[in-house]
């Protein structure tokens, strides 16, 4: 995803993606694009580009999360931000 991200203003990443025939990814431009791909709970619909909804944890994870960190669990994929 990293790389992905790179294409909008890397010219050697986007030659890269144009000659190897690799597509953008729908995800790119979204603020949680990155590692919590791999937790979320619509990760593949937002592959694919059928949902516009943010970072949601899958409930797997929950023992893995810190308590600092459990409000992630209250997403609703609406926002990514911390509540106040």
């Amino acid at each position: 995803m990293e790389i992905q991200k790179q294409h909008f203003c890397c010219r050697l990443v986007r030659s890269l993606m144009e000659e190897h025939c690799v597509d953008q990814d729908p995800r790119v431009e979204k603020p949680c694009a990155g590692y919590a791909c791999y937790y979320c709970r619509h990760a593949e619909a937002c592959k694919a580009g059928e949902t516009e909804l943010l970072y949601i944890p899958r409930q797997e994870i929950r023992q893995l999360v810190t308590e600092e960190s459990a409000y992630i669990f209250d997403f609703d994929g609406s926002s990514i931000d911390r509540p106040s």
